[in-house]
């Protein structure tokens, strides 16, 4: 029963998430543990002998020449394969910028009722705010 009573105390206490626009510092720690894993795996392969075994008449200086050289080109297909992938997909960004003019359209469509209508004291008060709460959220989600 105190397990119980435990681990119910646990899962009520979780906090719940939050939208974030990308996965952000989590990026970069991926993209220097990519850099390095390439470094290290090349020198791994320099340091056992790998490459003396493919080119047995390679002195150390170009068995070292030919590890940087591998290295080098991971290094560079690796950037070109980040360069070549987009960071959000075409359809994601289709479909912020689709919700985006939604709720340009549902403010501007509010605001012309509201003038149209002409709603005077605590109501018209009430609908304002709630407009500057919605340009508010809706700036805050804002794409670039």
């Amino acid at each position: 029963l105190s397990l119980r009573r435990v681990l119910k105390a646990v899962v009520s206490t979780q906090s719940t998430g939050k939208r974030v626009e990308n996965i952000g510092f989590w990026a970069d720690a991926f993209e220097v543990l990519s850099v390095i894993s390439i470094i290290v795996n090349c020198s791994l392969i320099g340091i056992r002998g790998q490459v003396g075994r493919w080119f047995p008449d390679a002195t150390p200086g170009q068995q070292i020449l030919v590890v940087i050289f591998m290295e080098h080109l991971f290094l560079s297909i690796k950037y070109v394969i980040a360069r070549a992938i987009p960071d959000v997909p075409a359809w994601v960004e289709l479909e912020r910028e689709r919700e985006k003019y939604k709720r340009e359209q549902a403010l501007k469509g509010f605001a012309d009722l509201m003038r149209k209508t002409k709603i005077k004291g605590k109501l018209k008060k009430k609908s304002e705010d709630a407009i500057n709460n919605l340009k508010t959220k809706q700036s805050r989600y804002k794409i670039e």
